[in-house]
């Protein structure tokens, strides 16, 4: 096959794959996570092996007393929500809805140790936003074990949202 042919080809299957597109599906699955849309402050805390919770920093400062905040901005016209800020490393996560999996999908990038993340999850019937790197593969590895991590999204409401992550 010639290279004119090729391209031909695969500019064709890339119109195809993309006239199939539902709009109205994919903004229905983007609306469900409208929540994330804005600036938001909020306190990082650990949970401990008692049960208990420490707190350890501020998002998106490394100042526990920080007012610091992030903010979740809609890019590639609202197709995908996106967000940069500082922990203990600085982090940027991009989120959208893939209509074709009926999945919420997020990347997370950061400056630590260099892991590319990607979580991949949907609502569960008591309303939490739950999404895992499980599925995906991604991980990090401490003291030679592989630990996964789930993101949840719960208590959601107009004034706000919990956040948190575990690891297993």
């Amino acid at each position: 096959m010639h290279l004119s042919a090729s391209i031909i080809l695969l500019l064709a299957i890339a119109t195809l794959s993309h006239g199939q597109a539902n709009p109205e599906k994919h903004a229905a699955g983007m609306k469900r996570i409208s929540f994330l849309k804005g600036t938001w402050g909020g306190t990082a805390y650990k949970k401990l092996k008692d049960g208990t919770f420490e707190k350890t920093q501020t998002i998106a400062s490394n100042d526990p007393d920080s007012t610091k905040t992030s903010t979740f901005r809609p890019i590639f016209k609202g197709n995908y929500y996106s967000v940069s800020g500082k922990v203990s490393f600085n982090f940027s996560m991009t989120i959208g809805y893939d209509q074709w999996r009926d999945k919420y999908v997020l990347v997370s990038f950061e400056d630590g140790p260099g892991l590319v993340d990607i979580y991949q999850g949907n609502f569960e019937a008591n309303g939490d936003l739950v999404l895992s790197n499980f599925e995906a593969g991604t991980h990090y590895v401490q003291g030679g074990v592989k630990y996964y991590n789930r993101m949840v999204f719960a208590t959601i409401s107009d004034k706000g949202f919990t956040w948190y992550i575990d690891g297993s």
